[in-house]
């Protein structure tokens, strides 16, 4: 059975290296996220990108929201998409919180339109600049790239 999306076959192209190069753009195991926005087109738009590469959403349309979802569930995400500015408790207010957890914790990407204070900028683990990038976000949910665009810092 030939595999979705794979290269063709040929002679000099097994099936295990077929595999290969069909996994080198997918996330290595089902992950969740934990998808923090007060825009709610965004967290749709970013929704919709987190499905094509097939790992869980759980939304927060807040910090306030995602603080909560983070202290009550029994299961972290893997990883915490988080925009950086918004009202009451920020991206930085997250990032903070998540810190502060005992290993493993949750890998934390920033998302922002604006550029980032250094100090800021080193609490989370990436960055994506908005609008979000499908590739860049694609790397940056399977730990492709420390950083997915030039950092932007004030």
């Amino acid at each position: 059975m030939p595999l979705v999306g794979a290269a063709p076959r040929s002679d000099s192209i097994n099936r295990s290296q077929a595999l290969t190069i069909t996994e080198t753009h997918t996330v290595s195991r089902a992950q969740r996220v934990l998808l923090v926005d007060d825009d709610p087109i965004v967290l749709e738009i970013v929704s919709l990108l987190l499905a094509e590469v097939g790992v869980e959403v759980v939304r927060a349309t807040g910090g306030d929201e995602a603080l909560s979802a983070l202290q009550s569930h029994s299961r972290l995400p893997d990883i915490v998409l988080v925009d950086h500015q918004m009202p009451g408790i920020s991206g930085t207010g997250i990032a903070r919180y998540i810190k502060s957890l005992p290993a493993p914790r949750p890998r934390i990407i920033a998302m922002s339109a604006s550029l980032l204070p250094k100090a800021d900028l080193a609490l989370f683990d990436d960055y994506l600049a908005k609008p979000v990038d499908r590739d860049m976000l694609r790397a940056a949910i399977a730990g492709a790239s420390r950083r997915s665009t030039a950092p932007r810092e004030i």
